[in-house]
């Protein structure tokens, strides 16, 4: 019985070939570019821990690593964010009705973690807005991309004013690269004005609202130095050198 590469798709002759360790289709050792040597000491092993698989079944096993790999991310920020909740539950003595509070916020918080947020984005200038998503992201990371399905508009359209542009992204680390890099934009004639932000729940929003309220009380009580900073990932007002020059 003859049987054609699945690579060159040319008959196979002779025994310099191999079978797929996936789909099982047969293909020659030359179009995977192995050597006579190589192929010689291959069919002498005959060993089940030395696998040969076609060009398809690489590509697609890379994908699956891939997954998994983006799979595993998302199981350790879960876990961490549960270890969060689980403590956050037992030292705060809350009402049931507390923790289920506590619970689904965090929930939403992680949900939104993929996400960044994108103000002054112009609309309706003949471009689609994940075009001019992309191009944002090229200038501040280009290893960041979304994809078109996860860039939406929110709010109402109003006249002369772009609603925000929201964008889901691949993994939890790219906001974060994000958000790192946003000031490549400062230098940027075309998306100088575009403020890139993270995607904020309404509990996140308040508290960040009245935590400004404070520091513009404090500040006109005279404690000039004063400053919000991200401490673990939370806003708090911190006390910062005037030479330092990172007053918000």
């Amino acid at each position: 019985m003859s049987y054609n590469c699945c690579h060159c798709f040319r008959e196979i002759n002779g025994k310099s070939f191999a079978k797929c360790a996936n789909c099982r289709l047969h293909l020659h050792f030359a179009c995977l570019d192995i050597s006579e040597d190589e192929a010689n000491l291959f069919l002498q092993l005959k060993s089940n821990n030395v696998k040969i698989l076609c060009n398809h079944c690489n590509a697609e096993l890379a994908s699956l690593n891939k997954i998994m790999n983006t799979m595993e991310s998302i199981k350790s920020s879960l876990e961490t964010r549960l270890a969060d909740i689980v403590k956050l539950i037992h030292t705060s003595g809350a009402s049931p009705t507390s923790k289920e509070e506590i619970i689904s916020e965090s929930v939403e918080r992680s949900f939104r973690s993929y996400n960044i947020i994108l103000k002054n984005v112009p609309e309706n200038s003949g471009r689609a807005d994940v075009d001019m998503a992309n191009n944002i992201l090229e200038v501040i990371d280009n290893s960041v991309t979304v994809a078109p399905g996860n860039v939406f508009r929110l709010g109402k359209f109003k006249k002369g004013r772009p609603r925000l542009l929201k964008l889901r992204l691949k993994t939890v680390e790219m906001p974060r690269r994000v958000m790192k890099k946003r000031n490549m934009l400062k230098g940027n004639e075309n998306f100088k004005n575009v403020i890139v932000g993270t995607d904020k729940t309404p509990q996140q929003l308040r508290y960040l609202k009245d935590l400004n309220s404070k520091l513009e009380l404090r500040r006109n009580e005279g404690a000039s130095h004063l400053t919000i900073k991200y401490v673990n990932n939370v806003p708090q007002i911190v006390d910062v050198p005037a030479s330092s020059g990172n007053l918000n």
